[in-house]
């Protein structure tokens, strides 16, 4: 992989550049007005223009905002040109639930799609000011941001810098969650592509109560990463919660462990202790869906248990393990993320706030079926 580092531009030429037009402005009333409004001073409402200095991206936004209704030009309402270095940023933390399969299927699939497109690469793992300094040293083109959290910051720094963002997993909007049954406010420059997890959720307990299965065993991720907000798994879990509910399923919850003797124990000791449960619905990784198959196989394959694993790739279809599946899809939404990002990096907008789900597909290999 190549980051092209003689591509980049010169950040000091073209900071300097950009503070000298940003000076210029200040002396023009609107600034002090725009200064007024959002209740800054005037230097703020300066650097907020050219990314000279740090700023908030809440104060960012509220600048830019007030800008706009005094119809006040500025330089980030819509991307400034400049000489590109053919380089996007992928913008994936690592955290301690973060999947290593996971976490390359998707950075992976990102990466042939840009090369595809012309692009390097450049993977950064930070957060919270990753996408403020992305800007400000002119290191990209554009960025895409993986494993977003469902406050990220990420996310809300996109909104105020002068780069086009799109993000693979959706993040709340800025007044609460966005994509749910009640809708909410999405993001204004930020493009959005997922799973639709929710729909998933609503296909596996309709699954469930068509083949008369009324109490289930849910098999959750690590219970910190729904603690730290991961928004795929607080979705469909909240999803599989209210659905559940409306079609009159008990669902208990259990969470991964770190040592897969333990898991194999407390699922024992989950289905010994209510012997109602006839099914078993797992959101898990590559690793653990083998060790959760196995743990319960004789009762699968007698029809006595039932099983879907969702969140894998789709591939458990063989003949040491065929089992129910919602995949992901790493592949169409990368594909699709890199297709609209390189458009905005030429200056078509029309992607701009838009929410993509795409549709999820229940792969019936006969482990959920009636009793």
């Amino acid at each position: 992989m190549s980051f092209a580092k003689n591509a980049i531009l010169d950040t000091e030429a073209f900071s300097t550049s950009t503070m000298r037009r940003t000076e210029q402005m200040a002396s023009k009333a609107g600034m002090v007005q725009i200064a007024q409004k959002v209740g800054v001073s005037v230097s703020t409402v300066s650097y907020a223009f050219s990314g000279r200095r740090k700023v908030s991206p809440e104060t960012k936004r509220r600048i830019l905002e007030a800008a706009k209704e005094l119809n006040y030009p500025v330089p980030s309402s819509s991307f400034e040109k400049r000489q590109r270095a053919n380089i996007v940023a992928v913008s994936a933390p690592i955290h301690s639930y973060s999947s290593l399969n996971g976490y390359s299927a998707f950075f992976f699939e990102t990466l042939s799609a840009l090369r595809k497109r012309g692009y390097d690469l450049l993977l950064c793992a930070s957060e919270d000011d990753e996408v403020d300094r992305i800007a400000r040293e002119n290191l990209a083109d554009g960025v895409v941001l993986m494993d977003v959290r469902e406050n990220d910051p990420r996310a809300l720094s996109a909104e105020s810098v002068n780069l086009p963002v799109v993000s693979i997993g959706l993040p709340n909007g800025p007044s609460g969650p966005v994509g749910g049954p009640a809708g909410g406010a999405s993001y204004k420059r930020l493009f959005c592509i997922d799973l639709d997890f929710i729909s998933a959720a609503k296909i596996a307990i309709q699954h469930a109560a068509s083949v008369g299965r009324t109490h289930i065993l849910f098999i959750a991720g690590w219970e910190q990463a729904y603690k730290e907000g991961a928004n795929y798994l607080v979705r469909f879990r909240k999803a599989l919660q209210r659905h559940a509910l409306q079609y009159s399923i008990a669902l208990d919850i259990i969470y991964k462990l770190a040592r897969s003797a333990d898991l194999v124990d407390l699922i024992r000791e989950k289905l010994a202790q209510n012997p109602d449960i006839s099914g078993i619905i797992a959101q898990t990784d590559t690793e653990t869906a083998p060790l959760i198959y196995k743990t319960v196989q004789s009762d699968v394959e007698s029809g006595a248990m039932g099983l879907v694993v969702v969140g894998c790739y789709g591939r458990f279809n063989t003949a040491g393990m065929r089992v129910d599946e919602i995949p992901l899809e790493p592949r169409a939404a990368c594909q699709r993320a890199a297709e609209v990002l390189d458009a905005r990096i030429s200056g078509d907008l029309s992607s701009s706030g838009k929410i993509e789900l795409i549709t999820p597909n229940y792969l019936d290999r006969g482990t959920f079926r009636a009793a």
